[in-house]
């Protein structure tokens, strides 16, 4: 008498024999078995290949091209052996990190603005409906992602980045013809400015960068990365011109400048509604989540932001220059810190008041005693902004 689990593997032996054995007859799915004794050198018989050897890329091995034949139509092979036949033409905007695109109203010119290591520049694309698209680069002392038409499609806008300024370009000449000072009145540029030279009375102020235009073309927004805006241009306002050495005759456009609006941290995108009544801005730094809010909200932001807000305004901290020796805090030491946790919300009034007064390299905040660490306290000044360690 056999145990109970022999008997079951008795049984299933004798099914799987008795199914061998009854198996109809006609051509077989091949299995590992067979594969094992194909190749196996017992029979007298060469090895066959391995199946596995059937997979391959697309391109085989032929090398990497940029301008290959695929299916007769135009293509390339990827380093991955891949194939990429996109449709239409790809044409060279001739400057490196082309982050900007802009499509005229008529659609047939397009302009990039180029925000590369070099070659700051706006590459103006024409004849986008034809076989042979014709480029022209606009050389700029600096740009960054922000470019748009006009809605006549006469004239370009492009965000010059560090410079604080807009230009604004002639699409027929390919050339700038003037500039809208986004840094305040007190501090102009240069008179006459030359688009494609640093300014000598630059100022690290506003950072412009992506625009959107109104439907009816009258009012330009532009995001300002260090000041958290948005600005608002008023284009009918604007003065424009060059002179003999193709500088701008009118740098600034104080008066075009109808105003500004606060935005979250760090806004990048921005686009309006269709029916042009609404605003939309994407922030990429947000520090403040409603929804990570008290109950009750005290007001006081180092409070009711689990997160924190930044130490010291920005740019405001970067008008003058301070110097004050940084020196390590600890729960002990900062006032106002609770018992149970020295989190930087729990000392933002000692910790805010040092940070404002020294734009140093490192600060670090108090942390929590040994045996008691916990993830909120867990942070340091980098510059003049706060982040999580």
């Amino acid at each position: 008498r056999l145990p109970g689990c022999a008997r079951v593997i008795a049984a299933l032996c004798a099914a799987l024999c008795a199914g061998a054995c009854n198996r109809a007859p006609g051509p077989a799915t091949p299995g590992a078995d067979d594969f094992a004794s194909a190749s196996s050198p017992l029979r007298g018989e060469p090895p066959a290949p391995s199946h596995f050897l059937r997979f391959n890329a697309p391109a085989g091995d032929q090398p990497t091209t940029r301008a290959a034949t695929i299916d007769g139509r135009s293509g390339a092979i990827l380093p991955s052996g891949r194939f990429v036949t996109p449709i239409g033409l790809e044409v060279d905007v001739q400057a490196p990190k082309p982050f900007g695109l802009a499509i005229s109203p008529d659609g047939n010119t397009a302009a990039t603005i180029n925000s590369g290591a070099s070659k700051f520049s706006v590459t103006l694309i024409r004849g986008l409906k034809s076989q042979a698209p014709v480029t022209q680069r606009v050389d700029l002392d600096a740009t960054f992602m922000g470019v748009v038409f006009s809605s006549d499609g006469t004239r370009f806008f492009a965000s010059g980045g560090e410079n604080g300024n807009l230009w604004i370009g002639d699409v027929a000449a390919g050339q700038i013809i003037g500039s809208v000072n986004l840094n305040g009145a007190a501090h102009p540029l240069d008179r006459p400015l030359s688009p494609a030279a640093a300014p000598a009375l630059a100022f690290k102020g506003a950072f412009p960068g992506a625009m959107a235009l109104s439907g009816d073309g009258r009012y330009l927004y532009v995001v300002d990365q260090a000041s958290f805006a948005v600005h608002v241009v008023d284009t009918t306002a604007l003065v424009t011109g060059v002179d003999a050495d193709h500088k701008i005759v009118e740098p600034d456009n104080f008066a075009a400048v109808a105003g500004h609006a606060a935005t979250g941290r760090y806004p990048f995108g921005i686009g309006l509604t269709p029916d042009g009544r609404t605003l939309l801005v994407a922030n990429v730094g947000v520090f403040q989540y409603t929804h990570l809010r008290p109950p009750a909200p005290t007001g006081d932001k180092n409070d009711d932001y689990p997160l924190c807000i930044p130490g010291t305004g920005y740019p405001d901290d970067l008008l003058a220059a301070k110097t004050t020796p940084s020196t390590r805090s600890t729960p002990r030491r900062s006032a106002g810190c609770r018992p149970r946790c020295a989190s930087p919300m729990a000392s933002a009034a000692a910790t805010s008041a040092a940070i404002a007064r020294t734009p140093s390299r490192r600060w670090a905040a108090p942390t929590c005693p040994p045996r008691r660490r916990c993830t909120r306290c867990r942070w340091t000044i980098r510059g003049r902004r706060r982040w999580p360690a």
